[in-house]
């Protein structure tokens, strides 16, 4: 069964410690620091899970969202926001939007673990 998770933040560090942490549970993991990029990934190479960072320069994290949800080969791609801007408008935007979950930064890497099973049993439900 395959485990590709796309990574969607601009900020390396993070993706990093969010591979490293991933990886070690098994998982095959891609990155993108940019929408733009992520979008072009998603579309070609269809990871089972994404991760989305909110706030990036260009397309951010929203319109990335709003983008895959509004594409009839997308629309059903378990999504889960990690943002370290979390107002009860924007988890209630995301829940709307039928993302999975919604987690703040700092994160734990237990914490990190639980929403991206909880992708999983969302993508074998689906």
């Amino acid at each position: 069964m395959s485990r590709t998770i796309l990574i969607v933040e601009d900020e390396a560090d993070i993706r990093l410690i969010m591979r490293i942490n991933l990886e070690d549970q098994g998982f095959q993991i891609w990155e993108a620091g940019s929408a733009e990029e992520a979008l072009e990934l998603i579309l070609t190479q269809r990871p089972d899970a994404v991760l989305i960072d909110l706030r990036m320069p260009g397309m951010g994290g929203k319109a990335l969202v709003d983008r895959l949800k509004g594409n009839p080969h997308t629309k059903n791609l378990p999504l889960a926001i990690i943002s370290a801007h979390a107002s009860p408008t924007t988890i209630e935007w995301a829940a709307k939007q039928g993302c999975t979950e919604y987690v703040t930064k700092p994160f734990t890497a237990n914490r990190l673990l639980e929403v991206v099973e909880k992708l999983f049993v969302q993508r074998s439900s689906t």
